[in-house]
C-alpha cells in the first residue's frame, strides 16, 4: 500500500470520528434544530450560492470549498491534527465553531498562568483575530477586528488568547486530540447560546516542538475573586442562570462536570453576563471501577492551575452516568 493511500485511508478515520465523535448535527424536534425560515430570518442568504446561511455571515458550503482549495497551504506537521483542523472547517456553521491552525510567530508576550503535573496554561498576545467569513468581492478571508465585538456581542475587545500544553513532552500524548474533540463538541452544542470555552485551533513552538490548544482568554479570572461588597443578589442569580445553562448543554452534549467550584467559573467582563464554566472530567476509568466510585468518600476541595481551559467528555454518556457524577459533587 502506498504512503498516499494510507494517508487517505487515515484521513477517512478520521472524518468518520469527526461526524460520530464530535459533530452535532441538530434534526428536526432537537431543541436547538432551526428550521429554514428561522435561519433564512436570522442569518439571510449567502451573496454567492443563494442558499441560506448556517451562521452570521457564514455560508457553510461555500466557506467549506474555500477552506479545501486552501488546505495544502498550511500543515501542522501531524496528520491527526491537519485533518481535525479541516473536518472542522468543512462542517463549521459559524465562525464560533471553525479552527485553525495559527503559526507560532504571531504570539508574543507569552507569560505562563499555570503549571500542574499534566500541562501548562499559558497567556500570549495575538497579531490577528478569528476567521469571521469571507470576503466575495475580494476572494478573501475576513477577519474579526475590535468594532466587531461590540457589533456582534456587545462585549469588550481581548487581545489574549491562551496556548495550552496537554502533557509535558514534545511527543503528542493521546489527550491532546482527545480533548480538543471534548471542548469542540460543547461547542457545537452551545453555539446558539455561547456556552463553551472557545477552542479557537492550535499551534506548535518550532524550537521546542511543543503542541498547544489555542483558547478564548477568560480575562477576569474566575469567580473566587469576587468580592462580598462587589457582588448582589441579582448578580448571584446571573451567575446561577449561567452555571445552570452551561451545566444543560454539557450533558445535552454528552459530557459530564464531577467538580464544580469557583475556580471552575471563569468571567468574560466585568459585570456577570458572561459567565462560562470548564474542566470537565473524564469518568471513564471511573465508571468502570464501580466499587470505587461508589466507595463513600470525603474529599478535601483542591485547585489545579493546569485545569484551568480544560475539558474531558466521558464517551457513550448516559442518563445513570450523570446520577453518579451529580451525586460525588453534592455528596
Amino acid at each position: 500500500m502506498s504512503s498516499e493511500d494510507t494517508n487517505q485511508d487515515i484521513e477517512e478515520v478520521a472524518r468518520q470520528d469527526f461526524i460520530n465523535n464530535v459533530l452535532i448535527d441538530f434534526k428536526p424536534g432537537d431543541e436547538f434544530y432551526e428550521t429554514e425560515s428561522t435561519r433564512l430570518k436570522k442569518y439571510g442568504q449567502c451573496l454567492e450560492c443563494n442558499k441560506i446561511r448556517t451562521g452570521r455571515k457564514w455560508c457553510r458550503s461555500c466557506n467549506a470549498e474555500y477552506f479545501r482549495q486552501a488546505f495544502s497551504t498550511w500543515t501542522s506537521g501531524n496528520l491527526e491534527i491537519d485533518y481535525f483542523i479541516q473536518n472542522s472547517q468543512i462542517y463549521a456553521t459559524s465562525s464560533l465553531t471553525n479552527l485553525e491552525w495559527w503559526p507560532y510567530d504571531i504570539f508574543s508576550d507569552i507569560e505562563e498562568i499555570g503549571r500542574g503535573g499534566y500541562g501548562t496554561v499559558f497567556r500570549a498576545k495575538r497579531k490577528v483575530q478569528r476567521i469571521k467569513g469571507w470576503d466575495y468581492l475580494n476572494n478573501k478571508l475576513l477577519r474579526f477586528e475590535e468594532k466587531d465585538f461590540y457589533e456582534y456581542n456587545g462585549f469588550v475587545y481581548v487581545e489574549y488568547v491562551v496556548l495550552k500544553t496537554i502533557g509535558q513532552s514534545q511527543i503528542l500524548p493521546k489527550d491532546f486530540l482527545n480533548e480538543a474533540k471534548r471542548l469542540q463538541r460543547w461547542a457545537y452544542q452551545s453555539i446558539l447560546t455561547w456556552g463553551s470555552p472557545i477552542l479557537q485551533g492550535f499551534t506548535k513552538n518550532d524550537d521546542t516542538g511543543q503542541y498547544y490548544h489555542v483558547l478564548e482568554y477568560y480575562d477576569k479570572g474566575d469567580i473566587r475573586n469576587i468580592q462580598n461588597d462587589e457582588i448582589t443578589w441579582y448578580d448571584r442569580i446571573k451567575i446561577i442562570y449561567h452555571v445552570s445553562k452551561d451545566m444543560y448543554n454539557i450533558h445535552k452534549a454528552g459530557l459530564i462536570h464531577r467538580d464544580i467550584h469557583p475556580g471552575n467559573v471563569l468571567r468574560f467582563m466585568d459585570g456577570f453576563d458572561y459567565i462560562n464554566i470548564n474542566d470537565l472530567e473524564d469518568i471513564q476509568e471511573q465508571i468502570e471501577k464501580a466499587d470505587e466510585i461508589l466507595r463513600p468518600k470525603i474529599k478535601k476541595q483542591t485547585y489545579h492551575p493546569e485545569a484551568i481551559y480544560t475539558s474531558r467528555i466521558m464517551p457513550n454518556f448516559q442518563e445513570e452516568h450523570c446520577s453518579i457524577g451529580l451525586n460525588m459533587v453534592l455528596d
